[in-house]
């Protein structure tokens, strides 16, 4: 009996001592193992440990219905090429096995959680969106405006200092409400400034008092 053959019958009593009944041998080459989450299928080859084992997933466990069994399967796969090339030379089922159900429920957990919080965000943005036409209806019912004529009137809204500088009657009209207190300013006083540059904007308004008087 070569050293290879002898640590493969030595494998496999090991992993039916451990494992019990979710251990099923099939033949010296062939068997299966059970986990919570899988069960996986091997088979020696003629030079194992010396060469990886073929082997399959026969089934999964505890998936839940929104979980593609075959995605499952893909990612699994790789994992166990990598946990046996890592081990090659030595016998691996245990660590095979025992990592790769360790990946799964990790994959499972961080897959599930990423999901439950993409539809957190999905209601969260919905919700703010409802909340938005919420306010915007209201703002209408309120204001009592067809919802064109609300926006054609945020839109054509002039801020104080537009309407100021377009309609300079606003000048003249505002002198008539002075009291008697009131300071009234001395347009001489602002004979130095280039009230004609375009480059200085706080000299504009000044620049309507003088056109006027």
């Amino acid at each position: 009996m070569s050293s290879e053959s002898e640590e493969r019958e030595q494998e496999l009593l090991v992993l039916e001592s451990i494992y019990d009944t979710n251990f099923e041998k099939i033949d010296d080459f062939n068997f299966l193992v059970t986990t919570d989450f899988f069960k996986i299928k091997f088979c020696y080859t003629e030079r194992y440990p010396n060469e990886i084992p073929d082997f399959s997933f026969e089934k999964f466990y505890s998936l839940e219905e929104n979980e593609e069994e075959e995605l499952v399967k893909i990612e699994l796969e790789k994992f166990v090429l990598d946990i046996m090339n890592d081990n090659l030379g030595m016998a691996m089922i245990f660590s095979v096995v025992e990592a790769t159900n360790e990946h799964l429920q990790n994959f499972l957990n961080e897959t599930r959680q990423k999901r439950e919080n993409d539809e957190e965000n999905r209601k969260r943005k919905v919700s703010l969106e409802k909340g938005g036409n919420e306010r915007f209806m209201e703002e209408m019912r309120l204001l009592d405006l067809p919802a064109s004529k609300l926006l054609e009137a945020r839109k054509g809204k002039l801020t104080g200092r537009q309407q100021f500088e377009k309609d300079k009657t606003l000048i003249n009209s505002d002198t008539g409400f002075m009291g008697e207190n009131d300071v009234e300013v001395d347009l001489d006083l602002f004979d130095g400034l280039d009230l004609g540059s375009d480059q200085d904007e706080e000299n504009e308004v000044l620049k309507n008092f003088t056109e006027d008087d």
